[in-house]
């Protein structure tokens, strides 16, 4: 197998490191690259990958000395295949979502893949969580069905919404959006679909939803588009004074009111584990992919004050954190 690994995680990330063989050399470090999906030129760091640098750390890496990381972001799908080439033509290893997962399966079948992917057996990346199977591994985030949990946290928080506008990109995979629309049957919800598959798309969807306002914004699934245009969805959210429901805490951090999915950080965390065990003989055909098993539901009631809601204190006894 080829000297190099790709790692993907979700938020998503990708992350790729040299295998065993090449890693143990007398003096050669080993790298890990990163491709981040974010429109920040300069690429902040931040705090899910702080936490996959203090997962390395923990198994002993220490970045910048033991191992080295190349972390670059990316805004388009054009600027992604570029840094791909790239890191593969340098023999570096790679870090970035899932779209940024399914373009490393495409450029290549043999340097082992690591992924956090929303849905890595429907997106075809594995053959199956247990076996994955080929040269790709790693963590599968929060699952589909968790898309039709979430529209029922949001009727509890805003009983009287009716039309809902749901964001998609690419990652947002057929399951996820067959159970949004089982929920909705119950619900007494009306679904807006909007398909963001490049920046120049979400100004003209914040044109369509002022014309014809929701009454709440989710967005089911954050891949790579949408991870990256995050802080421009919860601002005009909020500036509309808009409930916004996002898949994980990560989101609430930076503005938005729920969030509710798996913890993030440790899933960054997690990653650093199947770079260790690469880099210490495994191969990926051999490390099932793993699911999350702790969810959480994150409140930002400082954003709650700021739009005018007030969250019903049933669903706030059921927050696992809640920020003031």
């Amino acid at each position: 197998m080829d000297r190099r690994t790709f790692l993907g995680g979700l938020a998503n990330s990708l992350l790729a490191a040299p295998l065993a063989a090449e890693a143990r050399q007398p003096g050669k470090v080993p790298r890990v690259g990163s491709v981040a999906p974010s429109s920040d030129p300069e690429c902040k760091v931040t705090r899910m990958w702080e936490a996959f640098l203090q997962g390395l750390r923990d198994r002993g890496w220490v970045p910048g000395q033991t191992i080295i990381v190349d972390r670059r972001c990316y805004a388009t799908a054009d600027q992604l295949r570029v840094t791909l080439k790239e890191f593969i033509d340098r023999r570096v290893d790679v870090a970035g979502n899932s779209a940024a997962a399914e373009a490393a399966k495409s450029a290549t079948k043999t340097i082992p893949i690591v992924v956090l992917h929303n849905d890595p057996v429907g997106a075809g990346i594995v053959a199956s969580l247990a076996h994955p199977g080929g040269n790709i591994t790693g963590l599968s985030s929060t699952p589909p069905e968790m898309a039709g949990k979430r529209l029922e946290l949001l009727k509890q928080m805003t009983p009287h919404a009716s039309r809902v506008a749901v964001f998609y990109d690419s990652t947002a995979g057929p399951r996820a959006r067959e159970e949004m629309k089982t929920a909705v049957r119950t619900l007494s919800l009306t679904l807006r679909t909007l398909e963001i598959r490049a920046p120049e798309d979400l100004a003209s969807a914040f044109d369509s939803l002022i014309k014809k306002r929701p009454d709440a914004v989710v967005v089911p699934l954050a891949g790579g588009v949408l991870f990256s245009m995050r802080r421009r969805i919860i601002d005009w959210a909020n500036q509309n004074r808009l409930p916004t429901m996002f898949p994980s805490g990560f989101y609430v951090s930076e503005g938005a009111l729920v969030g509710y999915g798996e913890d993030l950080g440790d899933s960054f965390r997690r990653l650093a584990i199947y770079v260790d065990k690469i880099l210490k003989g495994a191969k990926p055909e051999d490390l099932p992919i793993e699911q999350p098993s702790k969810f959480e539901l994150v409140i930002n009631l400082k954003t709650a004050k700021a739009i005018g809601l007030a969250i019903p204190p049933s669903l706030l006894q059921q927050a696992d954190q809640v920020i003031e």
